[in-house]
């Protein structure tokens, strides 16, 4: 089997406009609708804000929050030419009452839902796994900024 290429880095996904510092509390439906909003006007010629999040519910009951904190609500859509995400850090962290874990970091994932980006979603999602470990929450936690938070995914960041 060949692997595909992926063109779809953290990096390129992430960005200071759409990395959110959270306080107050929320949810796990309440955070995938804030992040769904915030991630909507860039899909809004694929799909509308209400069937986003409703998309987002259905598959979002089957997603566990690892237990590093990061939790990754993520859907298919048919007609997504490429990957869009959204993350949120929420330092105070937010308990789930379905895991005995706080939610530290979420990232909103869309992916395309067409056969050939099967292997670059599954790929995605552990990059996110591997890259999201307790020690690296701790220090996006510990930032201040969004543009801080992007930084350390600049393929330049040691």
């Amino acid at each position: 089997m060949m692997k595909q290429q992926d063109s779809a880095t953290l990096a390129s996904l992430l960005s200071p406009d759409n990395i959110f510092y959270l306080e107050g509390n929320y949810d796990r439906p309440g955070l995938v609708a804030l992040l769904a909003s915030k991630l909507h006007p860039r899909v809004a010629s694929v799909i509308d804000e209400k069937a986003l999040v409703a998309r987002l519910n259905e598959v979002e009951k089957l997603n566990n929050v690892l237990e590093t904190g990061l939790y990754i609500p993520h859907a298919k859509l048919p007609d997504l030419p490429d990957f869009q995400a959204a993350m949120a850090v929420i330092p105070a962290g937010l308990k789930d009452p379905a895991s005995p874990y706080a939610v530290r970091a979420a990232i909103l994932l869309l992916s395309p839902g067409k056969p050939a980006f099967f292997q670059r979603h599954l790929n995605m999602l552990a990059s996110m796994a591997r890259t999201f470990q307790a020690p690296f929450i701790d220090k996006l936690c510990s930032l201040r900024s969004s543009a801080e938070a992007a930084a350390l995914f600049s393929p330049d960041e040691p």
